[in-house]
């Protein structure tokens, strides 16, 4: 990751989705995807054992299955 690089998670349920997302992120110099999750559960377990770094900007799929994107926020 690149010093002055902005921070990203992604959460979206969609693996495709995800995916691509991540990807487009990782091709801009001045951001980072720091970690992509299938769920709100699996990206708070992830931040609470300090295993992805502290993203600056979340994009959340609201619609996900279990705990949904605005429980999660």
């Amino acid at each position: 990751m690149q010093t002055n690089a902005i921070p990203i998670a992604i959460v979206e349920d969609n693996d495709d989705l995800r995916e691509g997302l991540a990807q487009l992120i990782q091709q801009n110099p001045g951001f980072s995807c720091v970690g992509a999750f299938s769920s709100c559960e699996s990206v708070l377990e992830q931040l609470r054992a300090k295993k992805v770094g502290s993203p600056r900007i979340t994009l959340m799929d609201i619609g996900l299955p279990g705990m949904n994107g605005i429980e999660g926020v």
